[in-house]
């Protein structure tokens, strides 16, 4: 069930209506039921795998808060570690080490025959496993107390809306609020509302067209064609990624807010970024943050020098590769990031308070180059293997001719998207929305309503970060 398609829209529909027409005490049942029947129409046969998930983690936290011995602690967060990691390893990366594994042995004159298992990826298995994995941690770190109540846990942990992409919610984010069940109010609804559309125009419109038009085709075969192809291809799969990903977090936000609940924020205008560590604090916000606070912060952080630091984030940045995908094109492109976020601090450190860094003609400069590095590694994102990965960008360097995909549509969709993220983001979008009369906003409501029915593909498209 996608959130663009009608199927979501009558199951929310049900959801609302029965969540505010239940008594009280008796709304958390319908989210919970609600949660686990919406995972439950990708696959009824998994529901066994969060439940069991949530369930070791839930008896895990109890007994670390619940001891003082180090040992003890200690053996039970390993627990909680080792199921929820070796979940993750049997379902999503068994065969690609299995694989890696027959190919290394090719490699070396032996022939080799091992067996993969062929198991289909739970839908957003690496998601509620690092949602359900921080809880645990955090208790065991003395920053929060278990949870007392199986209910409101399991609920934490399936919580439909965020639950197959993302946000990745702390419990400190949601829990409290799931007890307190918060009151709908006619400014939630508004910006609910809002939320939803803007996320839908993004998904159907703005991601799903240049897909369909240009980004599938020429990553399809990027050999066969021409150099302004593939870079707007490149450029189609940056507009596609980030309007894919940050419209399913809007329409998340804005489905939470309708019965209550505030998620977090998951995208800043990332690709105003004028440095890569910047990039990453405006982009997937809540996974960075959890590498950050759960694995760098763990690893050592920046303590111990920088030789030590930069390791750090190589590792994290390796690992936040892996997370993504169940190839070494993703791990590739983790060691981009990881060695770039390395240069940036280094030389951040050499040009500290240089003067040349206040101005305009930098930063634009600093931007440009920002968005060129993302833009290009996404290709490796995107890609099937290396051999496409180095076509793409041997096209985009040296121009080259070819078959042509530069369709009206996506121009026009990558020059308006450009255009809005530089201008879109100097608005304050909320303060303008609550100030424009209800007649004009009604009309901006129903031509974006318009845009969605007349300008989608015909086909449906899954959210790119539904295969992770």
């Amino acid at each position: 069930m996608i959130f663009s398609q009608v199927e979501y829209l009558a199951f929310f529909a049900a959801v609302f209506f029965s969540y505010w027409a239940a008594p009280r005490r008796a709304r958390i049942w319908v989210l919970l039921f609600a949660s686990l029947g919406f995972y439950g129409t990708w696959n009824w046969r998994y529901l066994a795998l969060i439940l069991g998930s949530s369930a070791v983690d839930h008896v895990a936290a109890h007994r670390i808060a619940a001891s003082e011995d180090t040992r003890v602690r200690n053996r039970w967060l390993l627990g909680s570690l080792v199921a929820n990691l070796g979940s993750l390893a049997v379902f999503k990366y068994a065969d690609f080490f299995l694989q890696s594994a027959a190919g290394l042995v090719e490699a070396l004159g032996f022939h080799a025959s091992i067996p993969t298992l062929n198991l289909l990826l739970p839908v957003g298995i690496s998601f509620y496993t690092f949602q359900s994995m921080s809880y645990t941690i955090d208790v065991w770190r003395r920053q929060r107390a278990p949870e007392p109540s199986a209910v409101h846990f399991v609920t934490y942990v399936a919580f439909f809306p965020q639950l197959v992409a993302g946000p990745i919610v702390r419990v400190g984010e949601l829990m409290d609020q799931l007890h307190a069940l918060p009151p709908l109010t006619v400014e939630k609804a508004r910006r609910g509302g809002r939320l939803f559309l803007w996320g839908l125009v993004k998904k159907a419109v703005f991601a799903d067209l240049v897909a369909v038009k240009c980004v599938d085709v020429v990553f399809a075969d990027p050999a066969a064609y021409d150099t302004a192809s593939v870079w707007l291809a490149a450029l189609g799969y940056s507009l596609q990624i980030y309007a894919d990903f940050s419209g399913y977090t809007d329409m998340a936000r804005g489905s939470a807010l309708a019965l209550g609940f505030e998620l977090p924020e998951n995208f800043r205008t990332p690709y105003r970024s004028r440095d890569i560590t910047e990039f990453w604090r405006r982009w997937h916000i809540s996974l960075s943050s959890w590498l950050r606070d759960y694995l760098y912060i763990s690893l050592g952080g920046n303590r111990g020098g920088p030789g030590k630091t930069y390791r750090n984030l190589m590792l994290t940045m390796l690992l936040g590769g892996l997370w993504h995908g169940s190839a070494w094109t993703f791990v590739i492109w983790g060691a981009l990031h990881g060695g770039a976020l390395g240069l940036h601090r280094g030389w951040k450190a050499r040009f500290e308070g240089a003067p040349f860094r206040r101005t305009l003609a930098w930063q634009a400069v600093a931007g440009l180059s920002t968005f060129l590095f993302v833009c290009v590694t996404f290709v490796l994102f995107r890609a099937q293997s290396f051999s496409d990965f180095g076509w793409m960008v041997a096209r985009m360097v040296v121009p080259s001719g070819g078959a042509t995909a530069l369709h009206v549509g996506a121009v026009a969709l990558v020059a308006t998207f450009a255009v809005g993220t530089l201008v879109g983001a100097r608005l304050d979008v909320e303060r303008l929305a609550a100030r424009t009369p209800w007649p004009v906003r009604s009309v901006i409501y129903a031509g974006a309503v318009l845009a969605v029915l007349m300008l989608s593909p015909n086909t449906t498209v899954p959210f790119v970060y539904f295969q992770f």
